[in-house]
């Protein structure tokens, strides 16, 4: 299966348990790595036979700057539901990163991956 990828999303959101993240917000990096079949499109080098970039960077990002969410898990999942709207896409795996996290010592980040298949969708 062939695979499209975006990664490295950067959006200013207000998710999060605390009340300090939920108002002053923080930085969030999304990935999405989708399974489409791009035999069309690799013949015909038409958009409709793949999936749209920019259309799934704006599904992401009103996701991302919507309703405030608690977890990244409810978060990544609302994210995959949208991209699923594409009906190009077969399943995709998203990514949702806090790069600075609310926690007392040293890490990179925080994250939650999930993977959605559009068949369970339904």
């Amino acid at each position: 299966m062939d695979k499209i990828i975006i990664k490295g999303m950067k959006f200013f959101a207000h998710h999060g348990l605390m009340a300090k993240e939920k108002k002053e917000g923080q930085d969030f990096i999304v990935d999405i790595r989708m399974n489409v079949d791009t035999i069309e499109a690799g013949k015909s080098d038409e958009i409709v036979d793949t999936v749209d970039y920019h259309g799934i960077y704006k599904r992401v990002k009103k996701v991302m700057e919507g309703e405030s969410l608690n977890l990244l898990e409810t978060l990544a999942a609302r994210i995959a539901a949208e991209v699923l709207e594409s009906p190009k896409v077969i399943d995709v795996t998203v990514r949702v990163r806090k790069p600075d996290p609310p926690i007392s010592g040293e890490m990179r980040w925080v994250g939650v991956e999930v993977t959605r298949c559009r068949s369970k969708q339904k």
